[in-house]
């Protein structure tokens, strides 16, 4: 039994003198391949207050009307941190009897106050920014808006105002309607 430990040892032992190594394994690689599909950015408006009446004075004209409020929620789901820009343009105000109020002749809509944005998912600290609007026409004005690496995610900018000021006291009286319309300049969707 010594014998044949002493054999092995020095079997062994010539092994590793002449450098012969036990046989390796053969390798092969291969690819793997995944790709991330980009999401897209969507929003949307929901007023949630109509403006308040306009009453008449005859010296004064008419009154100025406030209370309409709005909401902007966007989804960033591009995972670009692109930035974006949300905009809102608004129709002249028309009655179905006839007449209009002509933004920025006949009448100015405006946002004074511009919403508080709140996160509902993504990034907690780089939030977009919320925007007032001195008057409102068929041309967009910027009113949420998140520079390159801000607002990837979900956001809710609620409370934003709406006035309606300076309306002609050529204007006959009744009940008029405006078209809100958002959009979107967004960075590339890659």
């Amino acid at each position: 039994m010594k014998w044949r430990q002493s054999f092995f040892a020095f079997v062994g032992a010539i092994a590793v003198a002449f450098g012969f190594a036990a046989p390796s394994m053969a390798q092969t690689t291969d690819t793997v391949t995944v790709t991330l599909g980009g999401g897209v950015i969507t929003f949307s408006i929901d007023v949630t207050a109509n403006l308040s009446s306009l009453s008449y004075n005859h010296d004064t004209g008419y009154t100025n009307a406030s209370g309409g409020r709005f909401t902007v929620a966007v989804k960033d789901d591009r995972n670009t941190a692109a930035g974006y820009v949300i905009s809102l343009a608004a129709s002249n105000f028309t009655r179905a009897a006839g007449g209009s109020i002509v933004l920025g002749s006949t009448g100015t809509l405006s946002v004074p106050t511009a919403g508080t944005v709140a996160r509902d998912s993504g990034d907690p600290v780089n939030l977009p920014t919320a925007n007032t609007a001195a008057s409102l026409s068929s041309t967009a004005v910027p009113i949420l808006s998140a520079a390159p690496t801000f607002g990837n995610g979900h956001y809710t900018a609620s409370g934003y105002a709406l006035a309606l000021t300076g309306v002609s006291a050529s204007v006959p009286n009744g009940t008029y309607t405006s078209t809100l319309t958002v959009s979107s300049t967004a960075g590339p969707q890659s």
